[in-house]
């Protein structure tokens, strides 16, 4: 959303974002480029974000008790967002104040802003579906869905496997839908690779949360040093609330001397370290829209591990560019880490097929572009 945002301002278009909950860190970066940012918050959001970052991490430190309680349940069923009547009038009242063209509307968990555009009188509406609806919804999330939907004039899905399931459960028109691969401002660089993976360099980058489930790594982790396996892990991103979970995590099962977190990586320099310093991309997510990091790993030649979510197959070849594990599976992940360390010429072989399937179809991905002419045909029809 903040690539997207960014980009449209640049091409000369006016831009401002609604946030329905919590900003994020989207909120400081998006005061940096200009665009205007109105978030509806909870009293407790904002006091923790005037809370000096120290004083904040000592917070979620406090939390990890009640956070990692989050690890047991079904990650994979996003909350809903609860369309109140307060809410409505918020976000009505931003519309009507800013006079939009177009809304723009992501995630599930905010799809009533559809229906509150329509009824503002919005020219274009547009939803773009961001997690995998068969995965990841609930009954009430599918009937949520199904109740709004129909006011989007066209939906756009960041691969097709996610498109293929979202029209199996959800009632719309396969004419007014796109696939739009997500653009990232990123792109790679295949690094040497010819010394011999030793320790094997395994890395991850995810916010951390359950649904990333990067508890499953940490115990192949295990596994595979009970057994003498000589590899190291780097661990990239991690939202402060599930980053002080994993992070005490990896204190139990005593793997600090293993595993190093690198932070938030809010840079392509900081990113292409990142990917040069390891040998092995590791994704255990339960569910993903595209896979924004396997692409990412790919373009900077890296091989990939990957849980079996639906997009995988879009993205990678198993056996060739990667390979591909059951989620949530310890033991099957740490068989397939195995494969590469008992063959070193896979991590380079498979790399360089992987940066060859990247450049070939994701490279030239002009996302913002394809997106502004998706709201100039709303506009004009």
């Amino acid at each position: 959303t903040q690539y997207l945002a960014s980009e449209v301002k640049k091409a000369g278009h006016s831009v401002s974002l609604l946030a329905m909950h919590e900003g994020g860190e989207l909120e400081s970066n998006l005061d940096a480029e200009g665009i205007p940012f109105f978030v509806k918050s909870r009293f407790s959001y904002v006091a923790i974000r005037k809370i000096p970052p120290s004083w904040r991490d000592l917070y979620y430190r406090h939390q990890i008790g009640k956070n990692r309680k989050q690890y047991v349940r079904d990650p994979r069923v996003l909350p809903p967002l609860p369309g109140s009547p307060a809410l409505e009038r918020w976000v009505k009242s931003h519309i009507v104040s800013l006079k939009p063209d177009i809304v723009h509307v992501h995630q599930s968990n905010c799809v009533e802003a559809l229906k509150w555009a329509s009824e503002s009188g919005v020219r274009g509406i547009l939803y773009t579906h961001h997690n995998m609806s068969g995965e990841v919804s609930g009954t009430e999330e599918l009937q949520r869905l199904n109740d709004h939907a129909g006011f989007a004039h066209r939906i756009t899905f960041v691969s097709s496997a996610q498109r293929e399931d979202f029209l199996k459960i959800v009632n719309f028109t396969r004419e007014r839908t796109s696939v739009v691969y997500p653009g990232t401002s990123f792109r790679g660089t295949m690094q040497n690779t010819e010394r011999i993976p030793t320790p094997l360099m395994l890395g991850t980058i995810s916010n951390l949360s359950p649904v990333k489930d990067p508890m499953t790594l940490l115990a192949a982790l295990e596994i595979l040093l009970r057994n003498g396996a000589d590899l190291r892990l780097s661990i990239g991103g991690g939202d402060p609330r599930w980053r002080a979970v994993i992070e005490e995590e990896v204190r139990k099962r005593n793997l600090s001397q293993t595993v190093r977190f690198w932070g938030i990586l809010d840079s392509d320099a900081q990113l292409q370290s990142f990917y040069d310093g390891i040998d092995l991309y590791v994704s255990t997510s339960l569910s993903e829209s595209f896979g924004q990091t396997v692409a990412e790993a790919m373009s900077s030649g890296r091989a990939v591990i990957s849980s079996d979510v639906l997009p995988a197959g879009e993205l990678m070849e198993n056996g060739r560019t990667g390979l591909i594990f059951r989620r949530g599976d310890a033991n099957d992940l740490a068989e397939k880490i195995r494969r590469f360390l008992s063959n070193p010429d896979l991590v380079r072989s498979m790399g360089m097929q992987g940066r060859q399937k990247f450049m070939k179809e994701f490279r030239g991905t002009d996302s913002v572009g394809t997106y502004v002419q998706l709201y100039q045909h709303l506009v004009q029809a």
